[in-house]
């Protein structure tokens, strides 16, 4: 029974980490276009708290998926297989945050 509860934990977290890397894609997403729309110190600033944004959501889940990665290990189950839809979000916000850093390069 505490195998199956352990499980479910695994599932909100996991829940959790799809929700923040979607809400930070669509963010970056939303941060390019108005880097290009808008020029100056406005889209300077914003964009700026975003990478920070980024960044500190990143590295959380960055930080929540190697802790279940292990614990999977642990308990001898296919880590790729249980995060695969985590991971490839995590890498999609990884390139959103490298095309938002490349478009505020070629901006400014």
């Amino acid at each position: 029974m505490s195998e199956t509860y352990n499980f479910e934990k695994f599932e909100v977290v996991k829940s959790l980490i799809r929700i923040s890397s979607w809400f930070l894609i669509s963010i970056l997403l939303f941060a390019v276009v108005f880097t290009l729309l808008f020029t100056g110190f406005e889209s300077y600033s914003i964009n700026y708290c975003i990478i920070f944004l980024s960044l500190f959501t990143l590295f959380f889940n960055t930080i929540a998926l190697l802790v279940i990665s292990i614990l999977y290990k642990l308990k001898k189950e296919k880590v790729f297989h249980n995060i695969k839809k985590e991971s490839i979000l995590f890498l999609v916000s990884l390139v959103s945050l490298m095309l938002l850093s490349f478009t505020i390069h070629l901006k400014y």
